[in-house]
């Protein structure tokens, strides 16, 4: 949910990265918009990064973006927050936190301001050197339907199986088993290809195989 409507997918332009010491780094961005190679504006897009990892046990990232992204309007800003914590108490338990927080002033046809917000939990375990699944958990609400069209909560939860074939330290083949359930609390999800059909809720089951070279 979060790469497809919480933040930007792709966006051009400058980023400069600074190196504070080995645990403190900060970026900034100027951008030429969300999902646009070219602006629709004569604004830009302003970001920023400071990331802290103090341990290999513990790290965290604040990343802010800011601009216009109306069309032919450079004094309605949209902003965004997007925070990630990692906690990794051992080699083999990770966790990793993810929060958005986005606000557009006057985005709605009636003129009126619009947020969304959403959270990620993911937690991965290494059961032994070949097996080390993982499991996310996200919930987001877009309450005006701004970023997904339809106003709703949305919840997921993903279950991933990475398994590695072989039993040498360097095996380079990596098998991935996945599972996703999805709800809404709107009829958002189509249902295979008839137009207009959806349902509240949805699955997906995918499988990878991935070569490391």
């Amino acid at each position: 949910f979060f790469y497809t409507y919480a933040i930007p997918f792709q966006d051009t332009g400058f980023r400069m990265h600074y190196d504070f010491s080995s645990k403190v780094y900060t970026e900034v961005y100027v951008l030429n918009g969300w999902n646009v190679g070219f602006d629709i504006n004569r604004g830009k897009t302003y970001g920023y990064t400071v990331a802290y990892m103090p341990s290999p046990k513990f790290s965290v990232y604040a990343n802010w973006l800011g601009g216009p992204e109306q069309a032919n309007n450079s004094s309605h800003w949209r902003h965004l927050g997007d925070f990630q914590i990692f906690i990794n108490p051992t080699p083999k338990f990770r966790t990793m936190t993810n929060i958005d927080v986005g606000h557009e002033a006057k985005a709605l046809a009636n003129g009126s301001d619009t947020s969304w917000v959403g959270i990620a939990e993911v937690l991965r375990y290494r059961v032994s050197k070949n097996f080390d699944p993982s499991f996310r958990f996200e919930w987001y609400r877009d309450p005006d339907g701004f970023t997904t069209l339809v106003p709703q909560n949305l919840l997921g939860f993903t279950a991933t199986f990475d398994y590695f074939l072989g039993k040498g330290e360097y095996d380079r083949i990596l098998l991935r088993p996945e599972i996703r359930y999805d709800s809404s609390t709107a009829h958002f999800f189509s249902v295979g290809s008839t137009p207009g059909l959806t349902r509240q809720h949805q699955v997906t089951a995918g499988l990878a195989l991935v070569y490391y070279f």
